[in-house]
């Protein structure tokens, strides 16, 4: 017997992201929650930088507020009770993201925390439906396509109880819905408006909180010799968080205008805009990768002194831009 949940289908705008700023976490989440409740995933998209938390706006409450979701508290089961719960949910058209076994040795990491969402289940082929990304072994700013996939039952179930740091149980998490329904563009863009607002109006609290992230992280910078931070916002060290986050959001935002904005003269201003400050922050991180691998603790007052005063009032120009175009409605998606 085949069993399949309904609201889990292929998101095509994701498929033209990396998985900078839009991990395995974030991303079946993002894809449920467009099936359930349509152009939701433009709420994620445009406000990925509430997560930074230097505006007094909390990302899970907006989100909440917005889109009608949340994805609860982690849960834990017995091994042998993995395909069983499984099986359950969908029995019960439960949502359910399941945390499997991930190998990542292009950033030398053996294995690491995969979260997939679980569509359905086939006993007679004996296998479990996912949508999940494919196998890939590249890098992790290649494009990853998420899609249908079919897993061998024993295979998917070995995959989820040995997880990373948990060897006796299997973590899941049940997503739940409080309103489902269709998102207008419009509502989303006008949302937008507001958020830029605010930011222009407060973003020298950007400079602040980024200055005072980076004089934290300069007294502890050698601890972080070596590691592959960044490469993975899972590994962002917590006091360049924030500045590291605001980065990936800001490429999700330019990778959305340039697949999803009308094409025109608008939409060629405002990339190049988002390319010029991508490039800046770009020398940024690099500045920052540099001083942790050398305890360059001058590279970091390089940053504080020169680059950041320089960075945020263009930025603050970008926003501008964007609340011009939208008074004019001007800034039209077309997903």
């Amino acid at each position: 017997m085949k069993k399949e949940l309904g609201g889990i289908h292929e998101c095509r705008l994701i498929n033209n992201f990396t998985w900078v700023g839009n991990n395995c976490f974030e991303r079946p989440q993002w894809i449920l929650c467009n099936g359930v409740s349509e152009n939701s995933i433009l709420y994620f998209l445009l406000f990925n930088d509430l997560k930074c938390d230097i505006l007094d706006i909390d990302y899970k409450s907006f989100i909440y507020d917005k889109v009608g979701y949340e994805l609860g508290e982690s849960l834990y089961g017995n091994k042998g009770d993995t395909y069983k719960t499984i099986k359950n949910c969908v029995d019960n058209s439960e949502f359910m993201i399941i945390v499997t076994n991930l190998e990542l040795p292009q950033i030398g990491i053996s294995y690491h925390n995969h979260f997939s969402l679980i569509r359905g289940y086939d006993t007679y082929r004996k296998t479990i439906l996912l949508l999940d990304q494919k196998e890939y072994h590249g890098s992790i700013e290649d494009y990853i396509e998420y899609t249908e996939r079919e897993i061998d039952t024993e295979y998917f179930v070995y995959q989820c109880n040995n997880t990373e740091n948990e060897k006796n149980r299997f973590i899941y998490y049940l997503p739940k819905f409080h309103k489902k329904e269709y998102i207008s563009v419009s509502d989303v863009i006008n949302d937008y408006r507001c958020f830029l607002r605010k930011v222009s109006t407060n973003v020298s609290v950007y400079q602040e909180k980024f200055t005072e992230n980076l004089l934290h992280y300069q007294m502890n910078m050698k601890e972080h010799q070596g590691e592959q931070f960044f490469m993975l916002d899972s590994l962002y060290p917590k006091d360049i968080y924030p500045i590291f986050m605001h980065m990936d959001s800001l490429k999700l935002i330019d990778k959305l205008f340039d697949i999803a904005m009308k094409d025109g003269n608008y939409k060629v201003v405002l990339r190049e805009m988002f390319g010029a400050l991508l490039q800046k922050y770009e020398i940024v991180r690099s500045l920052i990768k540099k001083a942790t691998f050398k305890d360059d603790k001058n590279l970091i007052n390089r940053i504080i002194k020169s680059y950041l005063p320089e960075i945020i009032p263009f930025e603050k120009n970008l926003y501008g831009k964007i609340i011009e175009l939208i008074d004019k409605n001007e800034l039209i998606f077309e997903i």
